[in-house]
């Protein structure tokens, strides 16, 4: 389950990230990419699920 629901993150972080990528100048979409990537990364969303699924063991 865990990595179907990465799956589907991953999968709409790209989609948003692309839906940016087509909106902002190239300055304003290099900070927008770096902040989602993090927040929806290894040290954001995705450790908090570990976390979560961690806790529910």
């Amino acid at each position: 389950m865990y990595k179907s629901i990465l799956s589907l993150i991953n999968h709409r972080k790209t989609r948003i990230i692309d839906l940016a990528q087509a909106s902002l100048p190239p300055e304003q979409f290099q900070a927008f990419r770096k902040i989602t990537l993090e927040e929806f990364g290894e040290r954001g969303l995705i450790a908090d699920l570990r976390a979560l699924f961690r806790a529910e063991r």
